[in-house]
C-alpha cells in the first residue's frame, strides 16, 4: 500500500469577542506549505453582511468544510481559542460539527518545552527567527456596521482588518515562506 503524504494547513481566525455564542468570525487564513494563503472573509462570504454584520454562518460553513481537507492543523493556541470557537460558531448556527484531526499547536509546544519569558506568538517566532507580524494597512475604509448595531466599537477595527485585502493581522510574514 503506497503511502500517501498528510495534508497539513496552517490557519488563524480573526474574531470580534472571544465567546463563540455572541462573538463572531471576521475572517480566516489557511496556508498549507508551498501553497499560497486562502482567506475567507465575512464580507466576501456574506453578500449582505452590511445589513446583518453578525451573520457568519457561510464563513464559519466554507472554513470548517475547507479545514477537514486537511489531515492535520497547526494553529498557535487552537486547543483552547481557535478550534473551540469554530465548534461553537457551527454549532450556534446548527451546522454539521467539525471533524475531529491531529492538532499541531505551537503554543502549547513553546509553553511546555521552551523557557521563554512570554508565550506569545511574537515571542515564539522571535524566538524561532520567523520575523514579525505584518503590518495592518492603515487606510481608512468606509464602516460597513451600522453604527447603530451593539457591533458599532468594533467597526474600525474590522475594517482595518478586512482592508488589508489579503491577511489578517497577526498572520505572520513567514507564513508565505515553504
Amino acid at each position: 500500500m503506497p503511502n500517501t503524504p498528510l495534508r497539513i494547513c496552517a490557519f488563524d481566525l480573526e474574531t470580534v469577542g472571544i465567546i463563540p455564542d455572541v462573538g463572531i468570525i471576521l475572517c480566516a487564513v489557511l496556508k498549507e506549505p508551498g501553497q499560497d494563503p486562502t482567506v475567507l472573509r465575512i464580507d466576501e462570504c456574506n453578500p449582505d453582511w452590511a445589513a446583518r454584520p453578525q451573520d457568519d454562518q457561510r464563513l464559519v460553513d466554507q472554513l470548517a468544510r475547507r479545514l477537514e481537507e486537511y489531515d492535520v492543523w497547526v494553529v498557535f493556541n487552537g486547543a483552547c481559542f481557535d478550534i473551540r470557537f469554530v465548534r461553537g460558531r457551527l454549532a450556534h448556527w446548527g451546522l454539521t460539527p467539525l471533524a475531529t484531526r491531529a492538532l499541531i499547536d505551537p503554543y502549547l509546544l513553546a509553553r511546555g518545552q521552551l523557557r521563554l519569558p512570554k508565550h506569545s506568538l511574537a515571542a515564539l517566532a522571535s524566538y524561532l527567527g520567523l520575523g514579525r507580524k505584518c503590518r495592518l494597512n492603515r487606510k481608512s475604509e468606509p464602516c460597513l456596521w451600522p453604527g447603530s448595531s451593539p457591533w458599532a466599537s468594533w467597526a474600525r477595527w474590522a475594517d482595518r482588518i478586512l482592508s488589508t485585502g489579503s491577511r489578517p493581522a497577526s498572520c505572520w510574514n513567514a507564513c508565505s515562506r515553504t
